[in-house]
């Protein structure tokens, strides 16, 4: 189901999303007050139209994407669905997508190909942005359960709905 949450920059002020999950839980201050002063509304959301790295990964998510598909045979659906937890008001992501017929969120993230590691995929991206869209997709049924043992939680997931 697509959503009509944040529809503009002051919308995002009102949740906490897994780029946001990712600040949080970083070690970059800066970034940290930051995002503080933009959730307040006291900054504007920093304008990436002129961060190659921001615009070669929104230019190769369809690649990605794609390609994943072809190379699985599994179709992705739910591209940039929006969804927010129904009891935890401030927590939402977007999703990259859901691989069809299974319990998998797709994610597509960009890294330079003279830099890519895993070991700095997990440096840049951090688990916080997967923890945060797990616990926002924890209602999902499957897919929570799917979510949950990827990130360590054994819980059961009917509860709040997502919206």
């Amino acid at each position: 189901m697509k959503s009509s949450l944040w529809r503009t920059p002051a919308d995002r002020r009102a949740f906490i999303g897994g780029s946001d999950a990712r600040i949080i839980m970083g070690n970059d201050d800066a970034a940290l007050i930051q995002l503080w002063r933009e959730k307040r509304g006291e900054a504007e959301q920093e304008d990436l139209s002129g961060n190659l790295v921001v615009q070669l990964g929104a230019a190769t998510e369809e690649l990605n994407r794609s390609w994943y598909e072809r190379n699985t045979g599994r179709r992705v659906t739910d591209v940039q669905r929006k969804v927010k937890h129904s009891a935890i008001a401030w927590m939402a992501a977007t999703l990259d997508g859901i691989v069809e017929g299974t319990d998998a969120v797709f994610e597509a993230k960009f890294m330079l190909p003279w830099a890519f590691s895993e070991e700095a995929a997990v440096e840049k991206y951090g688990s916080g942005p997967a923890q945060h869209v797990g616990y926002a997709l924890e209602d999902l049924g499957p897919l929570n359960h799917h979510r949950g043992r990827q990130m360590g939680r054994n819980h059961d997931s009917h509860g709040p709905t997502l919206s």
